[in-house]
């Protein structure tokens, strides 16, 4: 069953974009079927296998959020329930692994382990395509008709290799093992691997969230033996700052043509999902809803990607928000204040990994596709047995500490009660 898991994850990022599977005419198919699939697990734990879970409520709001979406589908673009029940299986998929961890027990070396291969690999495969480019298994983003070559940048080809949110992860994962001092030199290897397939994946947003968590990291770290594990992060956060500016002159210039042009696609895209493609306040409440098959919601995104290059991915949070509206993403703001709320019992590095995921929520967010709803998902999994082994760990110390007071007190009392009889 772990390795069904695994092989779920895998799926969910289309086995690191691998072009043989992506090309073929059903491979979407089947994810759906996938989903459909755990959607039946996701009800059965629920209501049948009464287990506690941390983010129990906010999972039922979650699904429930595209009941409402696929409503509002059909009062303004007369989508079928059907087209949005199919369109909705991505975001099932990724609810079932969050219940597919807990009814597993999935350990967390385990996970770290997992996500530590699909790391590795996505790095080794990045680096391997600069070399046999224009040959390739893996590329998210293949040649079209008005690009003869992929995207180049930073003298770098973009092959937009999918598993980013699994790296990032994986990322933090490392950076609290090197600051509480666990096989320092090891993981100080693996997380400089991990971060050149950061760079190599050339999004600069990843890159600085990247760099922000060390910093976060060399702040706030309190491990058992922090010293060295802080001069190794000084030297770290010295070679990035040295490094990355000269690497990524032409990244930075084109941020900063970018953002002082009114036309940024980013904003438009934004700008016109806010303003212009729907003014119905059921828009707003609910969304226009998930495209899917030949509705006219489906003809009307492809015409905006097509002809004008706006796209839903393009703005962040607005872009889901197009999709399910404000009372969609009220899900995701009920759990990020049930972390925050918890953050003295969150391990540091999930924390962190909160912070990436608030800081790319403008550009890339997190809940828009399956693969990176699903490391999402995960994410909250890794949480809640985060809090459950600290909570459990502080009341422990408590009731030890009560059983010592108890103690003492009835030692106390007993040599009280030992002077009096003998006065007597």
């Amino acid at each position: 069953m772990k390795y069904l898991y695994v092989l779920l994850i895998l799926l969910s990022i289309d086995f690191f974009s691998f072009r043989p599977w992506m090309e073929l005419p059903g491979h979407r198919g089947f994810t759906t079927i996938v989903g459909f699939c755990l959607l039946l697990f996701s009800i059965y734990c629920l209501v049948i296998n009464n287990k506690k879970y941390l983010f129990r409520n906010e999972m039922i709001f979650f699904l429930l959020t595209f009941v409402f979406s696929a409503l509002s589908s059909y009062v303004l673009y007369r989508q079928s329930p059907i087209s949005s029940f199919y369109g909705s299986m991505f975001y099932c998929y990724a609810v079932g692994m969050y219940f597919m961890a807990h009814y597993l027990k999935l350990k967390y070396s385990f996970v770290f382990q997992m996500l530590l291969y699909i790391s590795l690999f996505f790095t080794a495969v990045e680096i391997i395509e600069q070399f046999t480019y224009p040959n390739y298994l893996f590329c998210g983003r293949i040649e079209k008709e008005d690009n003869t070559t992929v995207e180049q940048r930073m003298g770098i080809w973009r092959m937009y290799v999918y598993g980013i949110y699994c790296c990032m992860l994986c990322f933090t994962l490392l950076l609290q093992k090197i600051l509480d001092g666990k096989n320092l030199m090891e993981n100080v290897a693996f997380i400089i691997v991990v971060f050149v397939g950061i760079v190599f994946f050339v999004a600069r947003k990843n890159i600085y969230a990247a760099v922000s968590v060390v910093a976060l990291g060399f702040l706030f770290g309190k491990g058992k033996s922090s010293f060295l594990p802080k001069l190794f992060l000084a030297a770290l956060l010295i070679a990035l700052f040295y490094i990355l500016p000269n690497i990524m002159i032409d990244l930075n210039e084109k941020s900063a043509n970018e953002l002082g042009n009114d036309d940024f696609i980013r904003f438009i895209a934004a700008r016109h999902f806010i303003y212009d493609f729907n003014g119905s306040p059921l828009y707003y409440l609910f969304g226009a809803g998930i495209p899917y098959g030949e509705s006219a919601l489906s003809a009307k995104i492809s015409q905006l990607s097509e002809y004008y290059k706006i796209y839903q991915s393009d703005c962040g949070f607005i872009g889901y928000f197009s999709k399910v509206g404000i009372i969609g993403l009220l899900p995701y703001i009920l759990i990020f204040y049930k972390i925050i709320k918890n953050y003295k019992f969150v391990d540091l590095s999930l924390l962190l990994y909160l912070v990436i995921l608030i800081e790319l929520a403008f550009f890339d967010f997190f809940g828009q596709q399956l693969r990176n709803v699903v490391p999402t998902m995960l994410y909250l999994y890794l949480v809640e047995q985060s809090i459950r082994k600290n909570k459990l760990k502080n009341g422990r110390c408590l009731n030890e500490t009560d059983l010592r007071k108890a103690v003492l007190r009835m030692q106390g009392l007993r040599a009280s009660l030992s002077k009096e009889s003998n006065r007597l």
